[in-house]
């Protein structure tokens, strides 16, 4: 038997900030408040008082932001085992727990927008020291996933397999700092905006001047202007705090049976059956986090054209695709 023990720790900072200095956020914007359509509690968005075609030319400037302002920290712990058995059966298998805190409060903006926007600094710090009143960060909670692979001799010279995996599901894409989009490594820092990649479920809200409370919202009228006075144009607001609703489990068996037959001695045919998922589980693997728009007040209210998926208890958006069924796998090998 052998076991192995792993601790990964990885952290991200002084990574690159442009700032306008043409646009202060601390004059140029003017709080208004709004009613989350999922649990009826108040959430502050930040107006720009005039359009952003009103201001100077931008005046953008480049420089590294403060640890005290962007940082990003990855935790995890991982375990193994594997082992031979009595009976030529041999077992391994694995266990990993981890977590990543992001801090991204320097409202870093673009050539492009230029804005210096104050409403990205809802959630954004999930260490929940800083801009609790925008929006609370509780503790971020730990993420885990284990599988186990097993090898075992039947009879009649088969050898069966299965394979099982378990891990909430999550995205395996992220988006690092500057929009560079690539895989999920392991002990590497991801961006807030993306926390689904640690199972957590979220609701986006994109909100422009004539956006109006969608069917079903708690705690306000269906049909009402939400931020008439958005001079920007539009913002995109978050209404799950990271971490506080997580996606569903997935949990996939696959099992195998195989048979080598040889022929004088340097002829090898071996056929295989694989049975991928064979559990037949049908677990939503990816759904809408979108809240979606006003229906009409003359329209009969659904989960797909209301809130309600997304209240509390509910399950999450609309599933746009769920676990590949049951997979029969027939295999043949010759070699020679």
């Amino acid at each position: 038997m052998a076991l192995n023990f792993n601790w990964f720790r990885g952290a991200s900072h002084n990574q690159a900030v442009i700032t306008n200095s043409s646009i202060d956020p601390n004059t140029d914007w003017t709080p208004f408040t709004i009613t989350n359509p999922t649990d009826g509690t108040p959430i502050t968005v930040y107006n720009l008082n005039k359009p952003p075609s009103s201001f100077p030319a931008p005046n953008l400037s480049q420089t590294n932001a403060p640890q005290d302002l962007r940082h990003e920290t990855y935790t995890g712990f991982e375990t193994s085992v594997t082992g031979r058995l009595p009976r030529g059966m041999v077992i391994s298998g694995g266990w990993t727990i981890e977590h990543s805190i992001s801090l991204n409060c320097d409202m870093n903006t673009t050539a492009s927008t230029a804005l210096n926007d104050p409403n990205t600094l809802r959630f954004c710090d999930w260490s929940g020291a800083t801009h609790q009143d925008l929006g609370k960060v509780p503790s971020i909670p730990w993420g885990n996933d284990f599988k186990v692979v097993a090898v075992l001799p039947v009879k009649w010279g088969f050898v069966g397999s299965l394979s099982l995996y378990s891990d909430l599901v999550a995205s395996r894409n992220y988006i690092q700092q500057g929009g560079v989009t690539g895989s999920n490594p392991p002990n590497v820092p991801y961006d807030q905006t993306v926390g689904q990649w640690q199972g957590f479920r979220q609701a986006n809200w994109t909100l422009t001047p004539s956006t109006r409370y969608p069917l079903g919202c708690v705690g306000c009228t269906p049909g009402a202007l939400v931020d008439p006075g958005l001079a920007q144009g539009s913002e995109t607001v978050m209404l799950i705090a990271p971490g506080t609703r997580r996606t569903p489990r997935l949990n996939q068996l696959d099992v195998s049976f195989r048979r080598t037959f040889k022929f004088r001695e340097r002829f090898v045919l071996e056929p295989q059956v694989t049975l991928f998922n064979f559990l037949n589980s049908n677990v939503a693997i990816q759904e809408s986090y979108t809240i979606p728009a006003y229906a009409g007040a003359n329209v009969t209210q659904t989960p797909l054209n209301s809130v309600q998926l997304f209240l509390p208890g509910a399950p999450g958006g609309q599933i746009q695709q769920v676990l590949n069924p049951r997979i029969l796998q027939l295999g043949l090998q010759f070699k020679f």
